[in-house]
């Protein structure tokens, strides 16, 4: 499918046109000239990991970076990032749903402009204490469904004062194709739901935040409720990548990696070495089904 085709779902830009967030417009860019390679994109809200991301992508990929250079951060507001690594975009955001929605607003606008066929996205992310029992910490979690605060699989957002709910489930075919790149790299996954939360504290059942409206048997209920319903972690913003892909026809993976165990009160702090290592392991998996997507071409 190409962007451009499909103007019943996908807004006509203006001319010139300027996606506000990036500081980005066709005034002083050639979209088209700039992006018409791209068949990825990479989405993280951890800058410094969506940057080693960009540098991991174009060691595998073999895309040539000037010696003694960084891969140039393309957006000119502080942000965001976007990182053109060859056919891959490496995008940074900050945490949640609003933030997420308008990277890839701004995202899919910027690629209709350019007039390529559609990507595959992926987020990357790390769930931090806030993974289940089963999931121990350095496992892959690949999301089958996101699903809200209430467990139900769609998001909802309002649109000129109407209530609106989007199907919120992801691309099979891509969650088998990483399974069997766990198991060719005996990597430790797991796959199941991802339950979309817009606050860190009370909405992931924390009893470390400012306030706290639960007690800490209704916190260990309700987390075990969400894991028999099939919940294996949390991610800010998961069920909005999902649904805006789902109705931009993108096929979509979540892939994050398992920082802690919720149910394990016991668990020592990860090291910085160990956290470096578990952060970088869902840009491997993501890079090793786009070096399999390249090759079957």
């Amino acid at each position: 499918m190409n962007f451009a085709t499909d103007f019943g779902l996908f807004a006509k830009p203006r001319n010139p046109h300027t996606l506000h967030h990036f500081g980005l417009s066709t005034d002083d860019v050639n979209f088209k000239e700039a992006f018409k390679d791209t068949r990825f994109v990479v989405c993280g809200s951890n800058r410094s990991v969506i940057q080693r991301a960009a540098n991991y992508v174009a060691e595998q990929l073999s895309v040539q970076v000037p010696y003694g250079t960084r891969i140039k951060n393309l957006s000119k507001k502080e942000r965001y990032a976007i990182l053109k690594v060859g056919p891959v975009l490496c995008i940074c955001h900050e945490s949640g749903a609003a933030e997420s929605s308008i990277v890839l607003h701004e995202v899919t606008s910027m690629l209709n402009n350019a007039d390529v066929e559609m990507p595959t996205f992926f987020y990357l992310g790390a769930s931090e204490g806030a993974a289940f029992s089963g999931v121990e910490a350095g496992s892959i979690i690949i999301t089958t469904c996101t699903v809200n605060a209430m467990a139900k699989p769609y998001f909802e957002t309002c649109c000129c004062g109407r209530r609106v709910q989007h199907d919120s489930s992801l691309d099979t075919d891509l969650v088998q194709q990483l399974c069997q790149i766990c198991k060719s790299m005996d990597i430790q996954y797991a796959t199941g739901l991802t339950m979309e939360s817009n606050d860190f504290y009370e909405e992931e059942g924390r009893l470390d935040g400012g306030l706290c409206s639960y007690t800490k048997e209704e916190q260990k209920n309700y987390l075990e409720q969400i894991h028999n319903q099939g919940v294996r972690n949390m991610q800010m913003g998961c069920s909005c990548f999902a649904a805006f892909c789902k109705r931009a026809k993108a096929k979509a993976a979540i892939i994050n990696v398992c920082l802690a165990n919720r149910f394990d009160e016991t668990e020592a702090p990860l090291s910085n070495v160990k956290l470096a290592l578990y952060e970088m392991m869902p840009c491997e998996l993501a890079v090793q089904l786009m070096k399999m997507h390249l090759k079957a071409e």
